[in-house]
């Protein structure tokens, strides 16, 4: 099974698994929705070319000089208002007003009157839902209990269309409408879906017709309080066409929108065109009705289609980038993303509206996975190794290593310069038959502490323990500075160190304790040498045998340098020759040094 788990195409296939579970986990979750939406806003929600729309507004001024009653105007009013607007002869006149129920018998009835002798009127109804209209499949989330009509007598002469507002879930921004609604053997039109259609039939243009129960998106025209031309009401109502016949030409022919125009009636919304600031319901009906025009509605793919598509690219681009390097998964991430946006391009400016930011994001957080993961992975194996050096190598190597950017080991095998060091307890064997074998246990512990301590010291590797011998090991496997130098100053302290043991032994056991110290400096292969069962990280070669050479020619207390050494050194150790030394396994003598003190770095 370890095995198993081993080979890179399984770990692909897990690592993509993983990825797609999680995306799929935030695509339910509607975690991308906002995103998406505030990028396709501000890529595609532009002014464009308005219709010939315009906006009777009660409005602030409105309110004060006319009679109401929190807001609401008395019926004459919007009467009078209908019967100026009918002499200038537009094309359809929407009242954005639910007249709800009776209010005065009087005013009803001159509204009334006054809508029967207008043509294609439309007034606001509202429909009743059991759930709040939604943004999915109308037929099955909602169902219509009631709707409210105007009263009865405005009712009989005019259409209706519903204003029920259509607020995005995530972020109440209107980006969407139902053009229709279909329960049972009855239909309803939306407010602005009705007044477009009493347009074309009024200009004998082709209606556009959609699907019942589908929610599209649309684009918008204007922005808050710009493009539509705005008529206060209380200045339609003041109109006088004998005194200035000319005077709101721009009605005729038009389509107007009798709406509320100020912020204390309640009635503005935040959209698409420019997130933030609010736009008067009258103002988002009248760009809803330029989207029917122009026919700039938006049909939207399947939601579980998108997230299909979705999961599925993202689980292939994920196992693809796992088998490939950092380059071309970087490539692949650009040209990916790329062709995401391109075709989302081309898909809206033929009405597709697919939502590409959860692609984009999907496949910049695979990338940043894959990145993650392959860092896990190199710092997981970069730490093993490195752990198990810490045994052999000075802490402040390791932990400076860690920190290097550019760190690197070779632990498979490699040829190396190095300088290498061996110390050996001389008169070991009749010392600790002398002694209690706790006691030699000791003195050897004492020893072998001597020996770590100074190696680590200087930042070498203790290599290994050789019965009473150790083994150093400098410049491996880690680049050290002065390396030379460093391995005779780990000797010179070591030996210094071995006067304070002596004397301890000395004192508690009668025995003396001295050693013998070899340094030798040349290339050596150092690695993982061993078999499947046992293996060490050492250094072999004729460097290494030459210093093991020169200790154990040493006697108590000397520290034995080779000439390769020496020369390397001078002027920054004394010493003196001893002249040349037959050493085991060496055709000819080895010139051999005696250090008798160091000078310390500069």
């Amino acid at each position: 099974m370890k095995e198993f788990f081993k080979k890179k195409g399984i770990k692909g296939i897990i690592f993509a698994a993983v990825l797609g579970i999680l995306f799929l986990i935030f695509e339910l979750t509607g975690i991308f929705k906002n995103i998406n939406n505030f990028f396709m806003d501000n890529m595609y929600q532009k002014p464009r070319e308005t219709s010939n729309i315009v906006i009777i507004g009660i409005d602030d001024k409105t309110l004060e000089e006319l009679e109401n009653y929190n807001g609401i105007l008395t019926r004459d009013a919007y009467a009078k208002v209908l019967e100026n607007i009918n002499k200038k002869n537009p094309s359809v006149v929407g009242f954005d007003i639910l007249f709800s129920g009776p209010q005065n018998e009087e005013n009803d009835n001159k509204l009334a009157l006054e809508a029967s002798h207008t043509k294609n009127i439309v007034c606001a109804s509202n429909l009743i839902f059991s759930n709040k209209l939604d943004d999915n499949n109308l037929s099955v989330k909602s169902q219509i209990t009631d709707v409210s009509n105007p009263y009865e007598k405005l009712n009989n002469v005019v259409d209706t269309g519903y204003v029920n507002s259509m607020l995005d879930k995530t972020d109440g921004v209107a980006r969407k409408m139902v053009p229709t609604i279909k329960q049972d053997d009855k239909t309803y039109d939306s407010f602005s879906y009705a007044i477009y259609k009493k347009y074309c039939e009024d200009n004998n243009i082709n209606i556009n017709k959609y699907k019942k129960n589908k929610a599209y998106r649309f684009n918008y025209s204007s922005k808050p309080g710009k493009s539509y031309t705005v008529i206060p009401f209380i200045d339609m109502y003041n109109y006088d066409s004998t005194l200035n016949p000319n005077k709101y030409s721009d009605l005729e022919g038009s389509i107007v929108l009798i709406g509320s125009y100020c912020a204390g009636l309640q009635d503005s919304y935040f959209t698409p065109i420019n997130t933030g600031s609010l736009m008067y319901g009258v103002e988002v009906h009248a760009n809803m009705i330029d989207a029917y025009i122009r026919n700039d509605i938006i049909n939207e793919f399947n939601a579980s289609l998108i997230i299909f598509i979705a999961v599925v690219i993202l689980i292939l681009f994920a196992y693809l980038i796992y088998k490939s390097n950092i380059i071309v998964s970087s490539v692949s991430t650009v040209l990916i993303i790329g062709l995401s946006i391109g075709l989302q391009t081309i898909l809206y400016m033929n009405k597709i509206y697919y939502p590409f930011m959860d692609l984009v994001f999907g496949i910049l957080a695979v990338y940043i996975a894959y990145i993650g993961f392959k860092y896990g992975e190199e710092y997981i194996i970069r730490h093993k190794t490195v752990n198990v050096f810490k045994k052999y190598v000075a802490p402040q190597v390791v932990d400076k290593a860690l920190k290097s950017v550019d760190y690197k080991v070779n632990v498979e095998g490699e040829k190396r310069h190095i300088a290498c060091l061996f110390v050996d307890i001389r008169g070991f064997t009749p010392l600790s038959e002398g002694l209690e074998p706790e006691d030699v246990v000791s003195i050897l512990n004492d020893y072998l502490a001597l020996t770590t301590n100074s190696i680590f010291e200087v930042g070498g590797t203790l290599d290994k323990f050789i019965g009473d011998a150790t083994m150093a090991i400098f410049n491996a496997p880690f680049d050290l500075d002065d390396y030379l130098f460093k391995a005779v100053k780990a000797a010179w302290l070591i030996a210094s160190g071995s006067e304070k043991i002596d004397a301890i032994a000395m004192e508690k056991y009668g025995k003396h304790v001295s050693f013998g110290i070899g340094v030798n400096c040349g290339y050596a292969v150092v690695g993982n040498i061993g078999s499947k069962s046992r293996i060490d990280y050492t250094a072999i070669g004729d460097t290494v045998n030459t210093a093991a050479r020169l200790e154990a020619n040493a006697k108590a207390g000397e520290i034995l340098i080779s000439e390769d050494l020496y020369k390397a050194l001078e002027g920054r150790i004394e010493a003196e020759c001893i002249g040349g030394l037959s050493l085991k396994g060496k055709s000819k003598e080895v010139m051999t040094y005696r250090v008798t003190n160091i000078i310390e770095e500069a």
